[in-house]
């Protein structure tokens, strides 16, 4: 295998948890507790037209996390 394509490859690797998106920072930060920060990040990346936020959103609501449960909100992430 050609050094090049081993430094590329190994460059992908070790830069990827650097370019991670709304998606990934959104969920990060539901699993530490900062459900506002969450939130936040998730609608980000539901606007960008991710079908996962808008799934990770409704659940949130739906567990209530950081507060009471909104099942309204949680229904109109779901749909």
């Amino acid at each position: 295998m050609p050094l090049r394509l081993v430094l590329w490859a190994l460059l992908a690797i070790l830069a990827g948890p650097a370019f991670a998106g709304p998606l990934e920072d959104g969920r990060v930060a539901a699993a530490r507790g900062d459900f506002a920060a969450a939130v936040r990040l998730l609608e980000q990346a539901a606007a960008d037209g991710s079908f996962a936020a808008e799934i990770e959103l409704g659940a949130l609501y739906e567990r209530g996390a950081g507060g009471v449960p909104d099942f309204g909100e949680a229904r109109m992430w779901y749909l």
